[in-house]
């Protein structure tokens, strides 16, 4: 890939996660912790867990981007994928998720800004499925689609629609 399309992707990755954040800061805003904690019909996740999943692919985007976690290694528990439904007790303080989002939105910002647009090519692991830039874009992808998960939330919880 030429180095000017590399460097434009780590623009467009920029772009997506800077969206996704206000996305997200919208569709959350005006909740409190017991509407995060409001589980929707048929056992799908609440928001606290959505929010709490999406930080916890935010700490593996921070890896990749040279920055450090926002969690410690273990924190992340409760918000891993296949989890079997949060335990209100060992859910974060909905404060803090959104807090943490924000630490991590400018971490994500600035390891984005310095990363060396050859990375992007590159696998971060001998083991990797697909090259740094491919992953950050597909947790792009996917936090988006958790960011949009919370617009519904929202709604579930008896608040307006917020995009």
């Amino acid at each position: 890939m030429a180095e000017a399309t590399l460097a434009t992707s780590t623009g467009i990755l920029r772009f997506v996660f800077d969206f996704n954040h206000l996305a997200i800061k919208r569709n959350v805003a005006e909740m409190t912790h017991a509407d995060s904690l409001i589980v929707p019909a048929n056992g799908a996740n609440p928001a606290n867990w959505v929010l709490g999943h999406i930080l916890e692919n935010r700490s593996f985007a921070l890896e990749l981007v040279h920055e450090q976690p926002i969690w410690a290694d273990g924190d992340e528990e409760p918000y891993n994928q296949g989890s079997k439904g949060l335990d209100p007790a060992k859910a974060r303080p909905w404060e803090s998720l959104i807090a943490d989002l924000d630490a991590t939105q400018e971490r994500l910002q600035r390891g984005l800004e310095k990363l060396d647009p050859d990375e992007l090519d590159a696998k971060h692991a001998e083991n990797a499925k697909r090259p740094r830039g491919a992953q950050l874009h597909f947790m792009a992808f996917h936090e988006g689609y958790h960011a949009g998960q919370l617009g519904i939330l929202r709604r579930v919880a008896g608040k307006p629609g917020a995009i």
